[in-house]
């Protein structure tokens, strides 16, 4: 006799709207993306984050990055082609938990400007991309202060 294991799985727009709570170690999957989240028995499934091999998304230019970390873990602007403000994240975050934002402009230095969320640890956050160079920003979160601790590192 066979046995055949049936993995939940529904449309984005039925698992946002019913928002359920996922069994512990359960597994969701979004048709159309094949995206997945892994229930933990407390979590509702608007809250969970996807699992997934990449967690980077990449995009040539923005005028507003919004970090959405319920989604991503890396940010890369590849060719910024306008002044950036580098948003408040959204998505549900721990302490200590952490993203990566990497910044090349395309070939003329480009404004850069932050939420309010974001502090300075260490050097003073970048204002401005450098031509040519690219600017790693590393945002950790600190639950004392509500705010992500963020360093920046410009390549040599």
């Amino acid at each position: 006799m066979a046995t055949q294991i049936q993995i939940r799985r529904d449309t984005a727009a039925n698992w946002t709207s019913s928002n359920p709570v996922l069994a512990q170690g359960e597994i969701g999957i979004e048709l159309v993306t094949n995206l997945m989240k892994i229930g933990d028995a407390s979590t509702a499934w608007n809250s969970l984050k996807y699992e997934s091999d990449s967690r980077v998304v990449s995009v040539a230019s923005t005028a507003t990055l919004t970090p959405n970390l319920a989604l991503y873990d890396s940010f890369e602007l590849t060719a910024q082609a306008a002044s950036l403000l580098i948003a408040n994240p959204t998505g549900t975050i721990a302490n200590f938990n952490g993203f990566i934002i990497r910044v090349t402009d395309n070939g003329t230095a480009r404004a850069i400007s932050y939420g309010a969320g974001y502090r300075a640890f260490g050097a003073a956050l970048p204002t401005t991309t450098v031509i040519g160079k690219t600017i790693y920003l590393i945002c950790i979160y600190n639950s004392t202060d509500n705010v992500y601790d963020t360093a920046s590192r410009e390549e040599v």
